[in-house]
């Protein structure tokens, strides 16, 4: 089912669409150096020379992490020697969601990002030529501004939790933001409770208030060993009805059907890959701008998305 439209007209397209600069991703931008640093309140900000080459940078971040999604997702598989291992399929799941979260947050202007490397290097660099306090590495949450002017950095801590947060805070955003968005009623409607409910989903009801179950669960299972995934296996919700197989290709093709069961397993299983499902489609949707979309979603995501059709 297709993304309603009070959530689609939410979409970024400034940033993934009709550019013409040819910058690979986001830390190739700011290895770039081609910015104005300047420090608000003791926080970080970047005004670009030239706006285009931000945007080819985010549009190539998003394709990246649609990509990664959409392989991680047709991936996905039982161990036909040991049919109710379950540990492996969660895990893909997973991380399928959690390249869908990065992907998420860059089409709605966000990004989460761990500055450590050769980008962060040029970064302290330029800041450094403005005689301006050197930022620490670390991850960070940039924040672009509408008129593309203006990158905003806020220090987080842990790149998973704090991602996962940054996700249900802008799921919160743009619920409430859908109710004055330029849409039929049904549509700003229905945006609200697909947001309400994906919120609730990530938080599993209110239980986790940073929106990072899906981060708990993978951990409890991956680290823990829990919920009787790993030999001796003791899951009854494992392996699905349907195979593995028809399960990745179901969302791949953005009809994927809710597993039936109550165990927490099936519940964390939903909640992963119908987040991935929306994603996805609404990468699809910024890809299909035609020859206005940009080269990186165009091009190479679209290339997978047939790969995997």
């Amino acid at each position: 089912m297709a993304p309603p439209v009070a959530l689609l007209r939410q979409v970024r397209l400034d940033l993934l669409c009709a550019h013409d600069a040819t910058t690979d991703d986001f830390k190739a931008f700011l290895a770039s150096q081609r910015y104005i640093p300047s420090i608000t309140n003791g926080s970080l900000h970047l005004s670009p020379f030239v706006c285009d080459e931000l945007v080819s940078a985010l549009a190539g971040d998003c394709s990246k992490f649609g990509r990664a999604a959409c392989e991680t997702i047709a991936g996905l598989c039982t161990e036909p020697k040991a049919p109710k291992n379950a540990a492996w399929f969660v895990v893909r799941s997973y991380y399928a969601a959690f390249y869908c979260a990065h992907a998420f947050l860059r089409l709605f202007g966000n990004t989460c990002t761990n500055l450590d490397g050769a980008e962060f290097t040029k970064l302290k660099e330029a800041v450094n030529a403005y005689s301006h306090p050197l930022p620490s590495k670390g991850f960070y949450k940039i924040a672009i501004s509408r008129d593309q002017q203006s990158l905003d950095f806020e220090k987080l801590k842990n790149s998973h939790e704090d991602t996962w947060a940054t996700v249900y805070e802008l799921l919160g955003e743009l619920r409430d933001a859908a109710a004055t968005v330029t849409a039929p009623k049904a549509s700003r409607d229905e945006t609200v409770q697909l947001l309400s409910d994906l919120r609730a989903t990530l938080s599993d009801n209110g239980r986790f208030e940073k929106g990072n179950y899906l981060s708990y669960f993978r951990n409890q299972v991956q680290y823990r060993f829990a919920e009787k995934t790993w030999y001796p296996y003791g899951s009854k919700a494992f392996p699905p009805p349907i195979s593995a197989e028809e399960i990745a290709q179901s969302v791949l093709d953005g009809r994927y059907q809710r597993l039936t069961g109550s165990s927490e397993i099936v519940k964390f299983l939903n909640a992963s890959l119908e987040f991935a499902q929306l994603t996805l489609d609404l990468v699809d949707y910024s890809a299909e701008r035609g020859l206005d979309a940009s080269t990186h979603l165009n091009r190479d995501y679209k290339r997978i998305r047939h790969i995997y059709a």
